[in-house]
């Protein structure tokens, strides 16, 4: 009987394949190069500790200890992502691959094992130019499906929760005033039928717990602050594993976000230009011991009902989020869903080739498609 092997063990299948395929002295150096800096780095780790261990009380009485109530979740729940391959053309020319998915749990935890995806896959073509890199017209492409299939969820569902892999602003530096224009109205169409829009964002390079309550550390960002943040409360409080902790929602703003006032100015007038005046919220949350801290965004009028909205996030995180994962399930479905590999890409790459070399005359050699199209990597 043939054995089965989970996406886990395949994965290290994989690694081990990727380490025997390289040279040997080189990896061989690369560990010696680890072992050498581990110490180094371990000391750096235990530093920042230490510093936020004294600054601890300016942030103190800002977490918050969540206990969301038991009642079943029974609304909506969808994840969005999307993921994009950029292939080299003829030229100036470039060819993305484009997906986007929509994972729905049209009943909430009630359909958590039997979750409907929907995908939509496009091949783009973007032509190189000065003031755009081929790479950042694709992404606009991208995020534009994922506006569209919000867009697509907001006029399908009554109520419910749209989890995005990513910041509610996304991309977050780029002013294309028709692009904010249509991901505004998306949100705006989601917000007026009460649905709650959620950015999941994964790894945050915010400076907003630095900038707010530990001014003295040095440059890092949240994302390695919330770590040891969240370790030292859970060591001073009798808190159970299970239970969530978060720090209260804070307004989001240009000064320690990483966005251009132009662009959080754009899409507030945006917003407001289609009906909507809330707020976009920030909080880093725990959902339980030993799970890595998330950043979330969200909408509010204000602090009062911010804070009122995070409890509920917390509940449907806590709901979903699978044992071994730091994801909620929807997010991590949508991510896997719509991911296009690197093998997956060589292998669409060769189809390409096959296809374009049905048409080729005896005047082209194969190898001169080969050195013309090909996956392009670090454009």
């Amino acid at each position: 009987m043939q054995k089965l092997i989970n996406e886990k063990e395949l994965e290290r299948l994989l690694e081990r394949i990727e380490l025997k395929r390289s040279y040997p002295e080189l990896v061989i150096k690369l560990i010696n190069e680890i072992q050498d800096k581990s110490f180094m780095i371990y000391e750096e780790i235990r530093s920042l500790y230490r510093m936020i261990f004294r600054q601890i009380d300016q942030i103190r009485g800002r977490i918050i200890l969540c206990e969301p109530p038991e009642q079943e979740i029974c609304v909506p729940i969808v994840g969005v992502d999307g993921s994009l391959v950029l292939m080299r053309g003829i030229g100036r020319r470039f060819l993305a691959l484009i997906s986007v998915s929509q994972v729905i749990f049209p009943q909430g935890l009630q359909d958590i094992e039997n979750p409907r995806v929907n995908l939509s896959v496009s091949m783009e073509t973007v032509e190189e130019r000065y003031d755009k890199p081929p790479k950042s017209q694709a992404i606009l492409r991208m995020m534009l499906g994922e506006s569209k299939a919000i867009n697509i969820l907001a006029n399908e569902l009554a109520n419910g929760y749209i989890m995005i892999d990513g910041p509610i602003i996304d991309p977050p530096n780029m002013l294309e005033v028709t692009y904010i224009e249509y991901r505004a109205e998306a949100l705006s169409n989601a917000i007026k039928k009460g649905i709650e829009v959620i950015g999941v964002v994964k790894r945050y390079r915010s400076n907003i717990l630095r900038d707010k309550f530990f001014k003295e550390l040095p440059p890092v960002s949240d994302q390695e602050i919330a770590p040891i943040l969240f370790s030292i409360i859970r060591k001073e409080k009798t808190i159970k594993p299970n239970q969530a902790l978060a720090v209260r929602p804070i307004p989001l703003s240009s000064e320690n976000e990483g966005y251009s006032k132009q662009i959080i100015e754009a899409y507030k007038d945006a917003l407001k230009n289609c009906g909507i005046e809330d707020e976009i919220y920030t909080s880093y949350l725990q959902v339980h011991q030993g799970i890595r801290p998330i950043k979330v965004e969200f909408f509010a009028k204000n602090e009062k009902v911010a804070l009122h909205k995070i409890q509920k996030i917390i509940k449907l995180f806590k709901d979903t989020t699978v044992v071994g994962t730091n994801l909620p399930l929807p997010i991590l479905l949508a991510h896997k869903t719509c991911l296009i590999r690197k093998r997956v890409a060589e292998v669409l790459v060769k189809e390409v080739l096959s296809r374009v070399a049905s048409f080729r005359s005896q005047e082209i050699d194969f190898q001169v498609l080969r050195d013309l199209i090909y996956i392009s990597e670090g454009d």
